[in-house]
């Protein structure tokens, strides 16, 4: 059966009966509600693909309604085009009507007067060509002489061009004169701030009395370097002083040390002798290399320290080799209680020194070793049996109070033995085996050469004994008397060696403010130093001055040589642009000689193109004239212009026949102020804005508007959906706050009779709610999930009769069947099963027990009320079979 039919059936078995209803409810409810969620899930999903898809329609939608508007547009733009073209040629017609009689007046006139212009034309024509020819023979006559000219402008130029050059190098030359200039100054300035500079030092100098008024040395003989001599001279005095000190420190230390070494000497030999007398660790060993060859050879292994591995605390060697006890006839109960693979375990302090010590000795030594980690450690080793619980069941101790060990040892001990909660009765004469068994809660102890187990199972209490095998290791001990007398030498000399480490301590101290005091005159000595050589560096500092001044002087008169040098080459360049000027001078006066030549010339140009344009003046006049008479014969003829208007006015009739009211008064908007040009470049950008806003598919409005449709549908739907789902919450809530406080309730009593094991698995989904059993059938183990993968079929069985049973005084019945139970059980769970059922069908008002099953176990539990129905007729049994004398036997026997 699996959980979530535990958890129906219990429900059906010892639960109310709306409790099963309740959960029948929830179930069907739950679905459902899980349908109109995935329903509703969908329509949330449809409606937002539904409105994605509109939204991104409309943006076509409103790019097609803007084309429509354009082609509308470009209609009246079409209606307004005759409209406008009308009104005009209706004006001109009008005027053309009133003029009608002065036009033809006119026209005989201007014919008279067009026929003498012409004559004149003509003539002017023939004039301008004559003077024409004129003019073209002076230019040729002028052109050399323009020649002439030339040759003289391009020798001025390249005179100016060369003086331009000069003139930069005149600029240089300036230039360098004012940077010689400026340097000369900058020296002169430093010349002074040295001389200054120097003047300072000397009078400091002089203050000091380092310098004489002549300017003689007087180092040698200054007051102040004379006192820092000596106060220097007896700092290094103090220092020798302090330094012969410490040498007799140092000294002094050396018999000390001296001592602590035979004080080191005598403490390693007596060790050694007790370890060489006592030999017992080497008793252990060997005890060990026959109880397992592999540890004992990891054991000389982490000893000799040959394996290279680097540990971050100490690997511990096996257990026995570090536990004692503290009587040898108590070694057998320490030993049978911790175990053989306890006892010859090694012992790790980091999970990575575990790791590490034991992938060395299984992978790379080849070596089957049993190791355990133990981080925390324990102060304190006092079982938690209380002393007067054990007086009271007549315990000596506990096995924990007669072993002695490293805290980390004793700390492996409590962690992974039970010699902490196993109490001893070293002499078992007089021990009351079933007032431990009854009245306690100990589950192992020790009485005489036997070990005990207790065992409670369903209201019945087993014991098993055991007979403690004999000690190995642990019985080995030493001669306590000889080993306390060596033990209180080693204090001794160890007292010895702490009085020379105390006289060592005193003298280091000393020694330390001895070396103090020579660190304070070391630091006055560099004080004093430095104050001296700041006193002769002041002397240095003022030679220094003196050579930087000369060095300053002589960069003064480079630099004013430098400037004379400028100077003489500024005027050479000066009187080279004085000749410059006077070849420019000349070359100009020849130039204008040329130029006055080519005047005269020019003049003669001058005449023949006046003539030519005298000509040209005559003869566009007559041409204006002529255009003239032209223009007012073309007015004449525009009379023509009323037909024009006529058809015109017959095309507007013809549009304004087919346009509504609505549409006059668009055309009469778009024709507001505009000519036929200027409607007819509007027309054409507007037929371009509707063609390139045209959609591809002209059905888009009517998709539109049936998706619009289609979505406030599905929104009413989906609002109308929200609410069902929200009321179905609303029920389940509501039956799930009745159906849950009553299961809890229910799966509670039964965990009164069931130690705790149920418990209620919440899922999301009702249907999924189970109830787990959780079972351990050893004392190691945690509590698990009863499941057919982890625990056997006996096991299963067992805690399947179990579950039945807590659930009898729930559900009233007046009898019950149990049919082969005890099927796949071992022995312990069948009798554990068998007592628990015999306690339980044995009480007063319960109900009647029927227990179906081939064949039992000797020696089980019985009870008075009991009954054993044999069936003796079946198929296989014998053709003659005397049950009485059967009977008779068997009572014999057990008497």
């Amino acid at each position: 059966m699996s959980p979530k039919e535990l958890l129906v059936e219990t429900e059906r078995a010892v639960g109310d009966k709306s409790l099963l209803e309740l959960h029948t409810a929830l179930i069907t409810k739950s679905k459902e509600l899980k349908a109109m969620e995935q329903s509703f899930e969908s329509d949330s999903a449809h409606l937002a693909s539904l409105e994605k898809k509109q939204s991104e329609l409309e943006i076509l939608v409103k790019q097609y309604q803007e084309h429509l508007h354009h082609v509308n547009e470009a209609k009246l733009i079409r209606c307004a085009i005759p409209l406008v073209r009308y009104l005009n040629l209706r004006d001109a017609a009008r005027s053309a009507r009133a003029a009608r009689d002065e036009i033809g007046a006119a026209k005989r006139t201007s014919d008279k007067q067009i026929e003498p212009v012409t004559r004149i034309v003509k003539l002017c024509r023939e004039l301008v060509k004559s003077t024409r020819e004129s003019a073209r023979d002076a230019v040729l006559t002028s052109a050399n002489i323009v020649g002439t000219v030339d040759e003289a402008l391009k020798r001025v130029s390249a005179n100016e061009e060369a003086e331009d050059a000069h003139a930069g190098s005149v600029e240089k030359s300036k230039r360098d004169m004012q940077e010689a200039l400026a340097r000369v100054s900058s020296t002169k300035g430093k010349l002074d701030k040295k001389q200054l500079e120097i003047e300072k030092i000397r009078e400091d100098l002089f203050q000091s009395g380092l310098l004489g008024p002549d300017g003689s040395d007087l180092l040698d003989q200054s007051p102040e370097i004379a006192a820092i001599n000596a106060q220097i001279e007896k700092v290094v005095i103090k220092g020798n002083q302090i330094a012969r000190e410490i040498e007799n420190f140092g000294n002094q230390k050396i018999p000390l040390y001296d001592d602590a070494r035979s004080c080191d000497r005598e403490i390693d030999h007596l060790n050694r002798e007790i370890t060489a007398l006592t030999s017992v660790a080497n008793q252990k060993l060997r005890a060990l290399e026959q109880m397992n060859k592999d540890t004992a050879t990891a054991v000389r292994i982490l000893r000799e320290n040959n394996h290279g591995l680097q540990f971050e605390k100490e690997i511990y060697e096996p257990i026995c080799l570090g536990l004692t006890a503290v009587a040898p006839e108590l070694a057998a109960a320490l030993e049978n209680t911790i175990g053989v693979s306890k006892l010859t375990s090694f012992v790790a302090q980091t999970e990575r020194d575990y790791l590490l010590f034991r992938n060395y000795m299984y992978d790379t030594r080849r070596i089957r070793i049993n190791i355990v980690c133990v981080q925390n450690l324990r102060n304190s080793f006092q079982s938690s049996i209380p002393k007067e619980e054990l007086e009271r069941l007549g315990f000596d101790g506990v096995l924990i109070d007669y072993v002695r060990g490293s805290p980390v040892l004793m700390s492996a001990l409590v962690q992974y033995t039970g010699v902490d909660q196993t109490p001893i009765r070293i002499d078992e004469r007089n021990f009351n085996f079933s007032k431990v068994d009854t009245q306690s809660n100990i589950k192992n102890y020790v009485c005489g050469q036997y070990s005990y187990s207790v065992r409670s199972s369903y209201g019945s209490t087993s014991t098993r004994s055991e007979q403690l095998h004999p000690a190995r290791i642990l019985k080995l001990s030493v001669d306590s008397d000889h080993e306390e007398n060596l033990q209180r030498r080693v204090r001794e000399w160890q007292n010895r060696k702490q009085e020379i480490d105390d006289e060592l301590k005193s003298i280091d101290a000393r020694a330390a403010h001895s070396k103090s005091l020579e660190g304070e005159l070391r630091i006055k000595k560099i004080e004093l130093v430095e104050r001296k050589r700041e006193l002769m560096n002041r002397r240095l500092k003022f030679e220094k001055s003196q050579a930087e001044l000369e060095t300053i002087n002589v960069e003064l008169e480079n630099s004013e040589k430098e400037l004379a040098l400028s100077r003489k080459r500024l005027t050479q360049l000066i009187e080279q642009k004085k000749r410059f000027v006077h070849d420019r001078a000349e070359l100009n006066l020849n130039l204008t000689k040329q130029q006055l030549k080519s005047v005269k010339l020019f003049d003669n140009v001058i005449k023949s193109s006046l003539s030519k344009v005298q000509a040209d003046a005559e003869l566009t006049d007559a041409q204006l004239v002529e255009n003239l008479m032209k223009e007012k014969a073309a007015e004449i003829n525009s009379a023509q212009s009323i037909s024009l208007a006529k058809q015109a006015q017959d095309e507007v009739k013809k549009v304004d026949r087919i346009l509504s009211d609505d549409e006059k008064e668009g055309v009469n908007r778009v024709r507001d102020g505009k000519s036929v040009e200027d409607l007819e470049v509007l027309l054409d950008q507007t037929m371009a804005r509707a063609e390139l806003l045209k959609p591809a598919d002209v059905n888009i409005m009517s998709d539109f508007k049936n998706r619009e449709q289609e979505i406030e549908q599905f929104k009413i739907r989906h609002q109308r959906n929200e609410k069902v789902t929200a009321k179905g919450r609303e029920e389940i809530e509501k039956i799930r706050m009745d159906w849950e406080p009553a299961l809890q309730e229910l799966i509670s009593r039964i965990n009164d009779q069931f130690f705790d094991a149920l418990k209620a698995k919440k899922e999301d989904d009702f249907a999924e709610w189970s109830v787990e059993i959780r079972v351990k059938f050893r004392d190691n183990e945690r509590l698990q999930v009863l499941d057919k993968h982890r625990q056997s079929g006996g096991e299963r069985s067992v805690t399947t009769i179990a579950y039945l049973m807590a659930l009898q005084k729930m559900s009233k019945s007046p009898f019950r069947v149990v049919d082969e139970i005890n099927q796949g059980m071992d022995p312990r769970n069948e009798r554990a099963v068998h007592a628990q059922m015999v306690h339980v069908a044995c009480q007063k008002g319960g109900s009647q027990y029927f227990l179906i099953t081939p064949k039992l176990l000797p020696n089980l539990t019985y009870h008075e009320n009991m009954k054993i129905l044999t069936i003796y007729n079946g198929d296989h049994q014998p053709e003659k079979f005397d049950v009485e004398g059967f009977l008779k036997n068997k009572k014999r026997r057990l008497s």
